[in-house]
């Protein structure tokens, strides 16, 4: 019964490991020969080779030699009474070793980087209109800044912007992760009926521009190693597949689309909304960096209890800025307020892979008794 009672604690531990609670092995084993029924062992189970206390075992008797072991008379109660049913010191000190010793394996295990908390910076101004914000997003830590949210227009715009491009390229050689922006409108289904820059509601109008957003993306460099707030759908112009995939809700969201997407924003709202009437999800991510909130108007002096909340709220990735709507993030905070933010998270690594090689493909034929019947700008029914 024990040992059934240990696998059900050891895979509820598991299963909560993201959080960092740690099931430490080995005490059950700890007891091995020491338990009660030992050969050799009394009644009174005042042998060194026993562990355990039992209801016959005295105040007054010796336990296993080792007087801090032992009860002092100073505290033994003037009458009669039972021991209960406990682990003598000497197992105590088998515990202690274990505890210690996986404290100390975690906390350099954490220290190395990995699941810590880490912060994602959408930050929505031209880089010439701010090169020194940019110049100090290049210089911070990438295990704390890690995750970087480009946005030309609303998108990629049309062009290749060179400028973007050379940001771009400058902040992925340094190791952080670039994530661009694709515009999807709610598909034009949602209550505001968001239009395609062509003005369409239509999905298929709006599945379109998705496309062509992704393609642009994959066209300004390599390195963009992932597309946020997209579903995975279209092709590329070149041979690499985004491999990593944001989605920007912006509020809780059902479990089922969990794995739909690597990452998803489940909060971007204020801090007063944040600390007075925050909704959480009411599941668990099986891992804290697929959750990414972003509060903005947060006091300097609140940065780390924001931050301790928004972890305790299972959010990997953050974005703290004392900016405010109508745009929180076309105003970066100065750099005192910034260090606050990097400060209060112990950093990491995103949870980003590089893209992957197309290894095969082909191009579906053309019938030959095909004909266009209707276009618009983008899409043909052929017939």
């Amino acid at each position: 019964m024990t040992r059934k009672v240990n696998a059900v604690i050891k895979a509820a531990a598991q299963d909560l490991q993201r959080m960092g609670v740690i099931y430490v092995d080995g005490l059950q084993d700890a007891y091995n020969g020491h338990r009660f029924c030992e050969p050799g062992a009394t009644k009174e189970q005042t042998e060194y080779i026993v562990r355990f206390w039992s209801q016959y075992s005295h105040f007054d008797t010796p336990s296993e030699g080792r007087a801090e072991d032992d009860v002092e008379a100073t505290i033994r109660p003037p009458f009669p009474v039972l021991r209960s049913f406990h682990p003598k010191g000497t197992a105590y000190a088998e515990h202690a070793t274990a505890l210690f010793a996986a404290i100390a394996d975690n906390r350099a295990a954490i220290a190395t980087g990995g699941e810590g908390q880490q912060i994602a910076i959408a930050l929505y101004i031209h880089p010439l209109g701010d090169p020194g914000s940019w110049e100090r997003i290049f210089a911070y830590d990438t295990k704390k800044v890690s995750v970087l949210v480009a946005d030309v227009l609303n998108g990629p715009d049309y062009v290749v912007d060179t400028v973007w491009k050379s940001m771009i390229d400058q902040a992925a050689s340094q190791g952080k992760k670039i994530l661009g922006y694709v515009r999807t409108g709610y598909l034009g289904v949602s209550q505001q009926q968001f239009t395609t820059r062509l003005g369409s509601h239509d999905l298929a109008d709006w599945a379109s521009q998705i496309e062509q957003d992704v393609d642009k993306w994959s066209s300004y460099m390599a390195p963009v190693s992932a597309v946020s707030f997209l579903m995975k759908a279209g092709r590329n112009a070149v041979p690499t597949i985004f491999t990593q995939i944001f989605l920007n809700p912006g509020s809780p969201i059902a479990q089922c689309f969990e794995d739909t997407m690597d990452t998803l924003l489940t909060f971007e709202s204020s801090y007063e909304t944040c600390m007075n009437s925050f909704v959480p999800n009411d599941w668990m991510p099986k891992d804290q960096r697929k959750i990414w909130h972003t509060i903005y108007k947060v006091p300097q002096n609140q940065t780390a209890s924001v931050a301790a909340f928004a972890s305790s709220r299972n959010a990997g990735l953050l974005e703290i800025t004392n900016d405010n709507q109508p745009n929180p993030y076309d105003n970066p905070p100065d750099e005192a307020y910034k260090q606050a933010v990097i400060g209060a998270v112990p950093g990491g690594t995103p949870f980003i892979n590089g893209p992957v090689k197309v290894i095969t493909f082909y191009v579906a034929g053309l019938p030959s008794d095909v004909v266009v019947s209707s276009t618009d700008y983008s899409s043909a029914i052929l017939i």
